[in-house]
């Protein structure tokens, strides 16, 4: 598993309009048209799809 980065704001702004809290969460990779995020805490991943 890679290692977690810190967000950006439009990266902590789409965690919080699906109802996550962004402190809890650090970006694990990006592709072109989704995020994958993993838990500071649980290590569980959560990937969610950019917004264009």
């Amino acid at each position: 598993m890679k290692h977690g980065r810190k967000l950006t704001r439009k990266q902590r702004d789409l965690l919080m309009d699906n109802g996550y809290n962004s402190d809890e969460w650090l970006l694990e990779r990006q592709t072109e048209l989704i995020y994958v995020y993993v838990n500071r805490n649980t290590k569980e991943t959560l990937t969610l799809e950019k917004n264009k």
